[in-house]
């Protein structure tokens, strides 16, 4: 007779049933109880391998187990204030923003009312967002993958109703993504306040912890950085664009990146998937299978790297034309994504 105490993630209960049926292998006799939490990832997957769990109401530390819940909540409040600071930016500085970049009325016109919809309604993106990586958090990837979906799809069915039937061009699409990312936060936000979520989103704990604030933006101050840059020098490329090259070449540098965010989703995917893994058996101090991972991951990426450079450097006009078959478009992006992706195999890094 064995008894096994595990739980709370997978990385915990699977080595617990691998380990069981091993036995069960060399002693068809033995018998196994499983003891574990009730709201744990091991009442569904211990009764599903066939074995019997007797669940516990279990809590860890008290202070420890409030900090956690106000971190979590604490970072609805930063959503509210992203929110807010976005709709300021819809309002008075997107039209500033585009007539910096280009003199053509149509894309002004076109790009401010893309822009300033997105901005002034960003509460439901940035909702999305944060709930997306709290699912990825508690290790529910399943349920992470479904809402990324539901987003998607809702976003390409109302694309065309939007744009085409109700004929509102731009502003159909910019409503079809606000209205897309906002019901996949609705699905989230119904995980994350039922039965299967451990900590659950409360109102009466949304209260400001500054130490606990300090630290979350002590962890998003680098991403943070890295994704300012990457959008100033955005910015700055398009304003030389504009200026030496025209409009031809700033529509030609937009499929460009077009195609770059297409093929990196992979790696993103891996890479964010990779994360809870990770991250678990660092937790559990598995540094051996930390390492592991990690040099699995990045071989994996390498591989599809050097693939992807292979593609665009011998392929670049099939990937432009995707996006936009116009002859003076192929014409100015086929060298420009030669260059371009010149060094992509990188990437992987």
């Amino acid at each position: 007779r064995v008894i096994f105490t595990c739980g709370g993630t997978a990385g915990h209960i699977n080595p617990a049933i691998a380990l069981a049926q091993r036995i069960v292998a060399e002693n068809p006799d033995a018998e196994f109880l499983f003891v574990g939490a009730e709201r744990g990832l091991e009442k569904d997957l211990v009764p599903k391998a066939g074995y019997e769990l007797i669940a516990l109401e279990a809590h860890g530390h008290v202070k420890q187990h409030q900090r956690q819940r106000h971190a979590v909540q604490w970072q609805q409040l930063a959503v509210i204030a992203e929110a807010t600071v976005f709709f300021l930016i819809g309002v008075f500085v997107v039209p500033a923003f585009f007539r910096a970049q280009t003199d053509v009325a149509e894309i002004v016109e076109g790009g401010i009312a893309y822009l300033r919809i997105c901005c002034c309604a960003s509460f439901g993106i940035f909702l999305g967002l944060t709930f997306d990586r709290l699912l990825q958090s508690t290790g529910k990837t399943f349920y992470t993958m479904i809402t990324q979906m539901t987003g998607a799809i809702i976003n390409i069915i109302l694309d065309p109703i939007f744009i085409y039937a109700l004929d509102m061009g731009v502003k159909g699409a910019a409503l079809a993504t606000v209205i897309a990312q906002g019901l996949s936060a609705v699905y989230t936000l119904q995980f994350l306040t039922g039965k299967k979520c451990i900590l659950k989103l409360r109102l009466r704990t949304m209260k400001p912890d500054f130490a606990i604030i300090g630290r979350i933006l002590s962890l998003g101050f680098s991403n943070f950085t890295m994704k300012l840059t990457e959008s100033a020098v955005q910015l700055v490329c398009n304003l030389q664009l504009s200026a030496f090259g025209g409009d031809m070449y700033i529509t030609a540098m937009t499929v460009i990146n077009s195609v770059r965010q297409v093929i990196m989703m992979p790696m993103h995917g891996l890479s964010e998937g990779m994360q809870p893994v990770v991250g678990y058996n660092y937790g559990a101090k598995k540094y051996d299978r930390v390492k592991s991972g990690i040099k699995f991951m990045a071989t994996i990426c390498m591989i599809y790297a050097f693939g992807v450079w292979g593609i665009a450097e011998l392929f670049p006009g099939v990937l432009i034309k995707i996006f936009n078959q116009d002859p003076a478009l192929l014409e100015v992006g086929v060298p420009s994504m030669r260059l371009y992706f010149a060094a992509f195999f990188g990437m992987w890094m």
